[in-house]
């Protein structure tokens, strides 16, 4: 899984890359991170396996079972609430765009590739064949 984290993230250009394991019941928790600003990897050891609202990236992608794509993470409603998983993915991972790719089993959720970008910019269109 490391090495697909890594293939993600050279193929997207982006700048860190988490892999989520699902725990049910909204539950995650951060099993591998690949250039992950250290406040942010602080946060999620601090965290451990925490919840998700549905209007996070993560959220929706659980619902969905699709791949999420945000443009600007500050730029969304939920940057301005009190979540505390948009906070720390953006004031403490500097993320701006982000993308949730969902690990599946037949149609059971698994975990999640997470990829940010520190810098405005969309998504290479190969990021999603």
């Amino acid at each position: 899984m490391p090495a697909m984290l890594r293939y993600a993230l050279d193929l997207c250009d982006a700048e860190f890359g988490i892999l989520f394991e699902y725990r049910n019941e909204i539950r995650f928790h951060a099993s591998f991170t690949l250039g992950i600003p250290t406040a942010f990897q602080d946060w999620l050891n601090d965290s451990g396996t925490f919840s998700v609202s549905d209007q996070t990236g993560l959220g929706r992608m659980l619902t969905q079972r699709a791949a999420i794509n945000i443009m600007d993470v500050k730029s969304e409603s939920l940057y301005r609430s009190v979540d505390p998983l948009r906070f720390a993915t953006a004031n403490l991972g500097g993320a701006r765009p982000f993308v949730a790719i969902p690990m599946l089993a037949v149609y059971w959720l698994v975990g999640a590739f997470t990829i940010y970008q520190q810098s405005v910019r969309p998504f290479s269109e190969d990021a999603f064949r």
